[in-house]
């Protein structure tokens, strides 16, 4: 089963990957050698979804074995990787004064999402684009001093870091979720960095909140594919039955399945064939889930990250006809009373905007 992409969307799915070989690299040329690519779609997608130094990795590779890669398009995807390379470094010094003024107290840190992934399995941690860094403590804020808060806040008002203390709006989706924070933190593993001991996750909950995360961003947003097929290859080995027992206590088993059925139709990534039964997604959730993943696209979902004077990047492709569905599918997965709860948080951030 595969979701419907145009050329330039499977290009850049199957340039999701880290340590792409040169067998791999071949069999994208031999695919791609002859088709009418629109460069600048690709182009004009990879940088705003945060993968195009991934993308000018791998396309260089291809382009040394054959893959006619305009040299401009080359050229504007590697200032992309140089300015990824620049921010890393420049928030690598401020991720470990965070880190430090959070540990001050022996308080206990965890690395969320992005950060957690460099450090546990990333070679590459340049290959996406910085969009901020996610914190959470143990501890709750009444174990801070009242410097660390102002330390914490200034980070969170002017380096786009988000750090949480005892919880994180990421993790529970503005507390649409019944995330059990103290299940996530016993089954926490310790890594070190910077010359201290923090906590990740485990494998599942790290892969679990990977694909809620996608689901903030309609489930087809490369980065956050990215981040999930990624895990998906580091952990082949990932205790299936563990990660039901979790997405069924936090609330999340309709998201995490379309997330993993959204990964699984765009990269070929193998899943488990029983997931829908796994996850305890039931039928009618199911067909709903995968009716909306299959006819989805960049171009009925582009303005979700890209507008350009007021179209999308991708109208040069084909089916413009297609509605904007991505909207919907987020709303597909949540049982009524997240649907409640998620409309009801939206409309909060909606009015706090425009006040």
């Amino acid at each position: 089963m595969m979701v419907i992409l145009q050329p330039e969307e499977q290009l850049l799915f199957t340039c999701l990957r880290e340590k792409q070989t040169d067998q791999q690299a071949k069999k994208i040329v031999k695919q791609f050698k002859d088709e009418p690519l629109v460069w600048e779609v690709i182009l004009n997608i990879a940088w705003p979804q945060g993968v195009a130094p991934l993308i000018y990795t791998n396309l260089k590779q291809c382009a040394g074995m054959g893959l006619q890669v305009p040299d401009e398009i080359l050229d504007l995807l590697h200032r992309c990787r140089l300015a990824s390379e620049k921010e890393y470094q420049r928030r690598q010094l401020l991720l470990k004064e965070a880190l430090l003024t959070l540990q001050a107290n022996g308080n206990k840190v965890m690395l969320l999402k992005g950060i957690a992934h460099d450090v546990v399995i990333h070679s590459d941690p340049v290959a996406t684009q910085s969009a901020d860094i996610d914190l959470m403590t143990k501890a709750g804020i009444e174990a801070f001093s009242e410097q660390q808060r102002k330390l914490v806040y200034r980070f969170n008002r002017q380096e786009s870091f988000e750090i949480n203390f005892g919880q994180h709006h990421d993790l529970d989706i503005n507390q649409t979720l019944s995330v059990n924070y103290d299940a996530i933190w016993a089954d926490a593993r310790e890594v070190e960095l910077f010359g201290n001991k923090f906590h990740v996750m485990c494998p599942e909950d790290m892969l679990i909140f990977a694909c809620t995360n996608s689901g903030r961003k309609r489930f087809f947003h490369l980065k956050a594919i990215y981040a999930i097929v990624e895990l998906l290859r580091f952990y082949p080995d990932i205790d299936w039955k563990r990660l039901a027992t979790k997405v069924k206590q936090y609330q999340c088993h309709n998201q995490v399945y379309a997330a993993l059925l959204a990964t699984g139709m765009t990269t070929q990534h193998p899943l488990p064939e029983d997931l829908p039964a796994l996850l305890g997604v039931n039928m009618l959730r199911v067909k709903l889930i995968t009716h909306l993943v299959k006819r989805m696209s960049y171009s009925s979902m582009a303005e979700r990250t890209l507008l350009l004077n007021g179209g999308s990047a991708v109208t040069s492709l084909s089916d413009k006809e297609k509605w904007n569905r991505s909207g919907l599918l987020p709303f597909a997965t949540y049982e009524s009373r997240q649907l409640i709860k998620r409309i009801s948080t939206l409309i909060k951030q909606a009015r706090n905007r425009r006040h």
